[in-house]
């Protein structure tokens, strides 16, 4: 089971940040699984939302400030939420989601956006592509992404508030 620390450069100090916790954050990529503040005041990470022994495949969307619980993102939002990513303000995160549906598991990844205040805004709800690779622009009014159109992967832009996805380059 992974676990965040932090270390402390001055002290050489090691501190979980995550003590007690027994849910993988992820099964292949481990590296894209979290994403630390802009101010480096907490993270934002998904791991597994379901105890052992793990008989669902379901991933939430959490936040942890260094020496506190950890806190869904999105508690009754749908399963398989990854890939957090803080606006450069620290004040939203963006994160990706599947739906499960009975029977079928390749359900398209859409793109969400929390302010941690209301219900995270839905991005591409209505698109029939899978996002992938999300990060925010410098300013923090986009997201840039990668999705897969007529068997290429072409990269994508959309508002932060929402509206139509634009392409920005096609890919091969």
């Amino acid at each position: 089971v992974h676990h965040l620390f932090r270390l402390d450069i001055a002290t050489k100090a090691l501190t979980d940040l995550t003590p007690g916790w027994e849910r993988p954050l992820d099964y292949e990529n481990v590296e894209t699984a979290f994403d630390v503040s802009p101010d480096g005041t907490e993270i934002a990470f998904h791991s597994m939302s379901v105890d052992r022994p793990y008989e669902d495949m379901a991933f939430a969307v959490y936040t942890v400030v260094p020496g506190e619980a950890p806190r869904r993102l999105w508690p009754d939002g749908p399963t398989m939420q990854r890939r957090p990513r803080y606006s450069p303000d620290g004040s939203r995160i963006a994160f990706g989601f599947a739906v499960e549906y009975p029977g079928f598991y390749g359900d398209r990844v859409r793109l969400a956006v929390s302010d941690r205040v209301a219900d995270p805004v839905v991005l591409t709800e209505h698109w029939d592509r899978s996002c992938a690779g999300w990060e925010w622009t410098p300013d923090g009014s986009r997201l840039v992404f990668v999705a897969e159109d007529d068997a290429r992967q072409h990269l994508y832009s959309i508002a932060a508030s929402g509206g139509e996805p634009t392409v920005l380059a096609r890919g091969g």
